[in-house]
């Protein structure tokens, strides 16, 4: 037996039943691509907040660094050349050069010393004009003779003397601040601001430079964050 045709009426309603279902799947369909389109936005934002905090702390890592090394210069004489040495050395790496000040030390005492055994030899000769005058006399004291007369003053040069003279120190003096145009620099670079904005909270309004406190500017760099 074959089965009954369905009637009109249930033919439209499953015909209904398929249109909503289809409407519902396309509705959660849109809904999860929204959803997902929302969290790859929220994972961007973040991802670009989270780069952004990076390069600020890296700016202000820098700055510190770069306001460190000019404290070291200015407090105790060092270059750039001996920070990084000292860097070097720190981490372990055997294959750093000396540091430029010793070097430098070294071979000023050795030139000095040099120069002063030089100068010594040099200085004590005997005076041969002396004897020369009295060679045509046949009769010479036996104390003459056994013992050298001890050199002249009046015909020698005057020795030098042998103590090792002290190096003239290469330290600049020291000082605690810099100059506005150095803060400045590198306060703007942590701020992301015009370098006159910086100049003006630092107190420095006129065309001509002048010196800022380091405590100052360490104070400013510490309020950034």
């Amino acid at each position: 037996m074959s089965s009954a045709p369905p009637s009109p009426g249930a033919l439209e309603r499953q015909t209904l039943r398929n249109r909503a279902n289809q409407r519902n799947f396309r509705s959660r369909r849109q809904e999860y691509v929204k959803d997902l389109e929302a969290q790859v936005r929220a994972y961007q934002e973040k991802e670009i907040l989270a780069t952004k905090q990076m390069q600020v702390a890296a700016r202000a890592v820098a700055a510190e660094n770069s306001l460190l090394r000019e404290l070291l210069k200015s407090q105790l004489g060092r270059d750039d050349h001996d920070i990084d040495v000292l860097l070097a050395h720190m981490r372990g790496d055997s294959s750093a050069p000396r540091c430029s000040h010793q070097v430098e030390m070294g071979s000023e005492y050795t030139a000095a010393e040099t120069n002063q055994s030089s100068h010594q030899h040099r200085s004590w000769r005997p005076n041969t004009t002396a004897t020369s005058t009295n060679s045509n006399s046949n009769i010479i004291p036996e104390s003459i003779s056994s013992h050298p007369a001890p050199p002249s003053t009046a015909t020698l040069p005057r020795p030098l003397q042998t103590s090792t003279p002290a190096p003239t120190p290469r330290c600049p003096t020291p000082k605690d601040s810099i100059s506005c145009e150095e803060a400045a620099t590198i306060i703007s670079g942590l701020r992301l601001q015009h370098e006159d904005i910086i100049r003006e909270e630092l107190g420095c309004n006129s065309a001509r430079s002048c010196e800022i406190k380091n405590l100052a500017v360490l104070q400013m760099m510490s309020e950034t964050f």
